[in-house]
């Protein structure tokens, strides 16, 4: 009788392998949001591609006042997806901004994930803190130590630094720079290696406040396959390259580089045309149109071991 109920749960993990290990035998991209709590903006927004042949892994991050005709109200990115959901369900307007972004971006995007704050709050805690180092000048509710100093971050904390803008001189690029950091130390937190149980707990509990076209032995599968692996992963993070504008007397905006955001994610993702109908070209000026069309500009790649190097201003 013993020797039969320990095979159930081990043909149930036999299962769940196997579903999970198809599920990532392929580069797959995956779209990563993060909502504000006021009106559903998406404003954390990221673009993650696994590979798990190779280990690799490219994270490229969309700053949320990058310039898009979506005709919402300012043409800003991260108002997609409220803009779709006055008409429609959760799940309809994730899948209208993924399919905007792969449209504008020349990305096949194969799954999405949108969390919560209160979601992401409890993963955080179920993995019992995030360890990083906090950038210089940043001030954390209830965290003590010298920037740079590692420190165990909590849900609670991490979400200020994910979320923050009013401690950087440069606002949401400030910010975004700050998430790698987390994201880094997140990957490396999954990458240390759980049970299997335990990831569906983590699954389970991120759940309800998640919409995600993600089954749980994919998710299972995903990140089962990168812990495997995890030591000789090669990550790569990024923003899309571009820079930020003020219209006269009006908003701030982000404007992607043409040129460069082809390369970048034709290197990274894989990508075909970028912009093919122009849609994130903003038509306020030629200071706007010069950021869009210039044919050589800067950008950074860096590699996980290279984020030591950001200097959040």
């Amino acid at each position: 009788m013993i020797k039969r109920l320990l095979c159930i749960p081990l043909i149930f993990l036999m299962l769940l392998l196997l579903t999970g290990a198809a599920a990532v035998s392929r580069v797959e991209t995956f779209l990563v949001v993060g909502f504000d709590d006021a009106n559903a903006n998406t404003d954390v927004m990221a673009l993650v591609r696994y590979s798990p042949a190779s280990g690799m892994v490219s994270v490229l991050q969309i700053p949320r006042d990058t310039y898009t005709d979506a005709g919402t109200a300012q043409n800003k990115i991260n108002q997609i997806y409220p803009h779709a959901l006055a008409g429609s369900g959760e799940r309809d307007a994730m899948e209208t901004l993924r399919d905007t972004l792969s449209d504008q971006l020349g990305v096949h995007i194969d799954r999405f994930v949108a969390v919560s704050t209160d979601s992401f709050v409890r993963l955080i805690d179920a993995l019992g803190g995030i360890s990083l180092h906090i950038p210089d000048g940043v001030v954390l509710d209830g965290i003590t130590g010298e920037p740079g100093e590692t420190v165990l971050l909590d849900g609670a904390a991490a979400l200020q630094l994910v979320r923050q803008r009013s401690q950087y001189a440069s606002g949401d690029l400030g910010r975004i720079d700050a998430q790698k950091l987390f994201i880094s130390a997140l990957l490396h937190r999954v990458g240390e290696g759980f049970s299997i149980g335990f990831l569906r707990v983590l699954y389970t509990e991120m759940h309800a406040g998640m919409i995600t076209d993600i089954t749980l032995p994919e998710a299972v599968g995903c990140a089962w396959n990168f812990m495997m692996h995890f030591a000789d992963s090669q990550i790569y993070y990024m923003n899309l390259p571009g820079a930020a504008i003020q219209k006269p007397d009006g908003p701030w905006y982000y404007v992607a580089n043409r040129a460069a955001a082809q390369e970048v994610l034709s290197d990274y993702f894989g990508a075909g045309s970028f912009d093919p109908g122009r849609k994130l070209c903003p038509p306020f000026g030629s200071e706007f149109r010069a950021i869009y069309e210039a044919e050589k500009f800067e950008y950074r790649i860096y590699t996980d071991d290279e984020l030591s190097d950001i200097r959040i201003p």
